[in-house]
């Protein structure tokens, strides 16, 4: 039997329905295929090939995240822990609110840079039309005063011979804060962990929660590390050596530092399991919120950074282009004026 294999949006709203039918009690097989007909083909259809799939024999774990992706294997990680724990509802909206929060905030981004990129393109074409018709007035009026050119304005006319050259350049200076910032949410570290802060405290608030259901389950602490670290999707080494890191009081990277230390004093009797599950619960609720604020922040000063960069280079180009030039031209008439008018 050949599947296809799911892309994020499909296995979040697959994972929406099968949290509804595991909290109302419901079987995931005739029931999921029928609460999704009328979606559309796109969920439908994989709804129907993962429950084909449950019914010959396969985990819903496999069914759903049964690829090699960083998402799957965080998906995996939140399936099996939810059904030791008998939490497997909440853990797949935990991890469906993850998927839909990042979709905003990428959604809100993209709506507050607008503004910017519309700056940028009246900017571009502004100094251009400037450059393009002002610089053959430098070249006839300075012939005028002079039968040779100075460098500086031999230099002004090659800039306008690579107009083209430079328009890129400028996009390109324009671009960098919003190309930096791109870059760094689409990269991972070392660890195999995204790089950019919002996304990396959701993810470690995902698996920050995994530890607590996995604590609710009770079992034991090597398996609770081990599921956290999996749901952070961390290398297979970090994860082998996650426990003995913990063993030697060290930070379980890439976990959260409030997750390692509640799980370390839980491993040294410092604090009850009951007492543990609360507090590894705020700590995930508390980096949701912190990356909601910063995604709020993010989409206020990022817009912000690019505007400023495109007044800068707006003002330079100007300084150096036009009321420099401009200057230079002044001064040239008045020298010449005052050596005209003596011989007269």
């Amino acid at each position: 039997m050949t599947t296809t294999r799911l892309n994020v949006e499909q296995q979040v709203q697959l994972c929406q329905q099968v949290a509804k039918l595991v909290r109302a009690k419901l079987p995931l097989i005739g029931e999921l295929t029928r609460s999704t007909q009328q979606m559309s083909p796109s969920i439908s259809q994989p709804a129907a090939s993962v429950e084909t799939q449950i019914a010959s024999g396969k985990s819903l774990s496999a069914a759903l995240a049964g690829d090699k992706s960083r998402n799957s294997q965080i998906l995996s990680a939140c399936i099996d822990t939810g059904e030791r724990a008998e939490a497997l509802d909440r853990l797949l909206e935990l991890w469906a609110e993850m998927h839909i929060a990042n979709a905003r905030s990428s959604k809100a981004m993209r709506t507050a840079m607008t503004y910017p990129m519309l700056l940028i393109l009246v900017t571009l074409l502004s100094l251009g039309v400037v450059i393009w018709k002002i610089i053959p007035e430098y070249r006839a009026t300075y012939v005028l005063f002079s039968q040779e050119m100075p460098v500086w304005l031999e230099a002004i006319v090659q800039v306008r011979e690579y107009l083209g050259l430079l328009m890129l350049v400028l996009f390109a200076l324009l671009l960098l804060p919003l190309g930096m910032w791109y870059w760094r949410r689409h990269t991972l570290d070392a660890q195999n962990i995204p790089q950019e802060p919002v996304r990396r405290q959701r993810l470690q608030a995902l698996a920050t929660d995994v530890a607590g259901y996995a604590l609710v389950a009770q079992l034991p602490l090597t398996d609770i590390v081990s599921l956290a670290t999996r749901a952070m999707a961390a290398h297979d080494e970090d994860r082998e050596q996650a426990f003995q890191r913990l063993q030697r009081q060290q930070p379980l990277t890439p976990l959260p530092r409030e997750a390692s230390m509640i799980l370390a004093s839980l491993h040294s009797g410092l604090v009850e399991p009951k007492e543990a599950i609360e507090h590894l619960h705020g700590v995930a609720e508390h980096l949701r919120h912190s990356a909601d604020v910063m995604a709020t922040r993010q989409a206020r000063w990022l817009p912000m950074m690019v505007s400023l960069v495109v007044g800068g280079v707006t003002i330079l180009t100007y300084i150096f282009l036009v009321y420099l030039p401009w200057i230079a031209l002044l001064t040239k008439m008045v020298e010449t004026s005052e050596i005209v008018a003596p011989l007269e």
